[in-house]
């Protein structure tokens, strides 16, 4: 019975799908047309890709989040958005908050508000600054501040990242080995 329904659930999407490039080729001069905040043709990519779309039917939160990072969906939509969001971490937020809202999936860096909006973690100012040494001696950040409570870095590109985004990637135990490893 379940395979006889993810068959039918297959079926549908893959109808879904070719509708959606039917409809796509239509529009192929209208770049701003989105679905759930994701544009069309990203929308398609990410549809077409059989790994992406067996992950999301299982359930798989993280999977298909990953995937769809895999693939560079994440990418895609970011420049997408990136004209009309010009703050980097708004723009992350931004982003998060579409994964969240189509799949369930919460990143390590955002909790979830009574709204059912993403909202940044907080850290601790200790853990906040054992980590900062640590990524400085790597030289990984240059600079740091702090917003509404949010910690955020500076890397040496220039680029503003929150410390959570940041340590979701490079945790304190990753900095510490890689520090251990320059200081050889």
């Amino acid at each position: 019975m379940r395979k006889k329904s993810s068959r039918i659930a297959m079926v549908i999407v893959s109808l879904f799908i070719c509708s959606l490039i039917v409809f796509g080729f239509g529009l192929q001069n209208s770049q701003s047309m989105t679905v759930k905040g994701i544009p069309i043709s990203i929308l398609v990519k990410g549809l077409s890709d059989q790994d992406a779309l067996n992950l999301y039917l299982s359930g798989d939160k993280k999977g298909f989040h990953d995937r769809l990072e895999e693939i560079g969906i994440k990418d895609d939509i970011k420049a997408f958005y990136r004209p009309k969001i010009r703050d980097e971490q708004q723009l992350d937020q931004y982003i998060h908050q579409i994964f969240y809202n189509l799949s369930g999936y919460v990143g390590v860096a955002y909790s979830v508000n009574q709204k059912g909006l993403l909202v940044l973690k907080s850290a601790s100012a200790s853990e906040f600054r054992h980590w900062y040494q640590l990524a400085a001696e790597a030289g990984m950040v240059i600079s740091s501040e702090q917003k509404n409570g949010i910690y955020y870095v500076t890397t040496p590109t220039g680029m503003k990242v929150s410390y959570q985004e940041f340590a979701a990637i490079y945790s304190t135990s990753d900095l510490e080995k890689l520090v251990a490893i320059v200081h050889k």
